[in-house]
């Protein structure tokens, strides 16, 4: 009888959900996604800044702009 019970204990143990993807690896993959769109962001600000038309700076402050600092 114990042995049935423990073989039954095996079976539903064993047929637990399986992961295929490591939680983790999926947490990098969505970090560094939302990185390459900050970065996509920051040169679309830094060229708005640069372009005459565009930019909310004085022609004395564009002239010698380089970008902006992002932390």
């Amino acid at each position: 009888m114990r042995g049935l019970i423990l073989i039954l204990i095996l079976c539903a143990w064993s047929c637990k959900e399986k992961r295929y993807h490591d939680k983790q690896e999926l947490t990098d993959i969505v970090y560094t996604a939302g990185l390459e769109d900050a970065f996509e962001f920051h040169k679309k600000l830094n060229r708005e800044f640069k372009d005459p038309e565009t930019s909310p700076l004085p022609d004395r402050y564009r002239k010698n702009f380089n970008g902006l600092d992002f932390f």
